[in-house]
């Protein structure tokens, strides 16, 4: 049965096929490295001639019932089966291991509260082959989220955006898989001032450990927060979840960081209509102030390129809502780059309330790589469900775009989304829904020119996934 889709995921299929782009091959644009180098910053997926790979799943509870119960998707696009191990560090207690199988062009779920309970937890999934990857799913009251898990530990860490005003909750979760211990210092850009609390320089995360801190216990009632994360011994991999419960904005969101600051940082995803709150995020810890250009890809007409300062060890917000000459109802995506080359972190908080669905919000640090190949792992679409793929072609070649489900040991072909164009400079969407409606179907994202994926997924029951894929090369 096809899936029921909210009226604004309607009214978005009808602007999409509205046709008509204007030609901005003219205006010169930045591009996304897809080099073998770019893939140190943002979770990417060992090569297919590694002989293992291991992933960190970061930023989720293991009980029942509990603020954003945790469980890790491990999808296998390959025709070898994997094999490994899954352990998960709870907050208090012993690490649990159990042994876990991937079989080829298939997904495997692990619960973390079928192996612990705990207020918190972290896990390590480490396999034989290489080309698998891992996402973490968070499931809260009314809301959820999902988020790739990091391909990487590092001894920084940044966060461009979270809050601790009231009803808001924001946890830095700090996770060492490592035998020696990690010793750590944290400080915050806020909307009143920086902020280097003592009770968080230094933090000591014990080998093979988890620690958790609540930020408003010390930076309180913040309407906007960024974090930077130093190591000075050892490595750790971090990430923040942020709950809500004010009404009408209720949710949690669960991101991993960003394991070093860019020049440059792209968004295949944005939307202005009603309903729907998109803002950015900007954090320079650096010691001298950027200028950050913002540019917008539209799929109907032409938006204005806009600049921004952002001081020197300060933060920055743009709400898409406030800015002159963005369309109303029109998707686009957005590309922010460092015009003296100070390097900073960019994120992007998308909020949904109705009409345009959730309740939800997902919170999402920028791409910094394109890719020919990205994966989804988590499941398809459930009936009622609306999951969209979200395409940006910045390049100076056409994209031909196919899409792969990965459908029990089958790699699917989905019907009508095969060689699809995207043009230089384009962007596209496409409703998964019209052409497949199955619950557990991983995708595979192809493309004949480095582009940059994002999916979004939007839950009838309230609640949004927005985010990138895990790249495959």
């Amino acid at each position: 049965m096809r899936a029921r889709r909210t009226p604004v995921l309607v009214s978005v299929a009808l602007l999409l096929a509205a046709g008509g782009v204007a030609d901005r091959a003219q205006r010169p644009r930045a591009t996304l490295p897809a080099s073998v180098a770019s893939r140190a910053v943002m979770p990417t997926a060992a090569p297919g001639s590694a002989l293992s790979s291991s992933w960190f799943c970061v930023g989720a509870t293991a009980g029942e019932g509990s603020g954003a119960d945790g469980v890790v998707h491990v999808a296998n696009p390959t025709e070898r089966a994997a094999s490994g191990t899954v352990t998960v560090v709870p907050l208090a207690g012993q690490p649990v291991a159990s042994p876990v199988q991937v079989a080829p062009m298939s997904v495997t779920q692990v619960a973390l509260r079928d192996l612990v309970q705990a207020p918190w937890a972290a896990a390590v999934v480490d396999l034989d082959i290489g080309q698998v990857a891992a996402e973490l799913v968070v499931r809260g009251p009314s809301d959820s989220d999902a988020t790739p898990c990091s391909s990487r530990a590092s001894d920084r860490w940044h966060f461009a955006d979270g809050a601790t005003a009231k009803d808001a909750g924001l946890a830095l979760s700090l996770f060492n898989p490592f035998p020696e211990d990690a010793i750590v210092d944290l400080s915050f850009s806020t909307d009143q001032g920086r902020a280097a609390p003592a009770a968080f320089r230094p933090i000591v995360v014990p080998a093979r450990s988890l620690v958790v801190r609540e930020i408003g216990d010390h930076v309180r009632r913040r309407e906007a927060i960024s974090t930077e994360v130093a190591v000075r011994t050892g490595r750790v991999v971090a990430a923040q979840t942020q709950t809500r419960a004010a009404a009408g904005k209720a949710g949690v969101s669960v991101s991993v960081g960003a394991p070093s600051l860019g020049t440059l940082w792209q968004f295949s995803a944005g939307v202005l209509a009603d309903g729907v709150d998109e803002h950015y995020s900007v954090s320079n810890p650096g010691d001298r102030e950027a200028t950050l250009l913002f540019q917008l890809i539209l799929d109907e007409g032409v938006a204005e390129d806009f600049e921004r300062t952002v001081p020197a060890r300060g933060r920055l917000d743009v709400v898409i809502n406030e800015e002159v000459g963005v369309p109303r109802g029109v998707h686009h995506s957005l590309t922010v780059e460092s015009l003296d080359g100070e390097p900073v972190v960019v994120s992007r908080a998308l909020g949904y309330v109705p009409p345009a669905g959730g309740p939800g919000r997902a919170d999402t640090i920028g791409l910094r790589r394109s890719a020919n190949r990205w994966l989804f792992t988590t499941a398809g679409p459930s009936e009622g469900d609306g999951e969209w793929l979200f395409v940006a072609n910045t390049g100076a070649t056409v994209a031909r775009i196919s899409v792969t489900g990965l459908d029990a040991g089958t790699a699917l072909a989905v019907e009508g989304l095969q060689d699809k164009e995207v043009g230089p400079g384009r962007r596209a969407a496409f409703l998964v829904n019209e052409h497949v409606t199955r619950a557990a179907l991983p995708l595979v994202v192809r493309s004949t020119s480095p582009v940059t994926v994002e999916r979004g997924y939007y839950l009838a029951t309230g609640g949004i996934w927005v985010g990138p894929g895990i790249p495959l090369d």
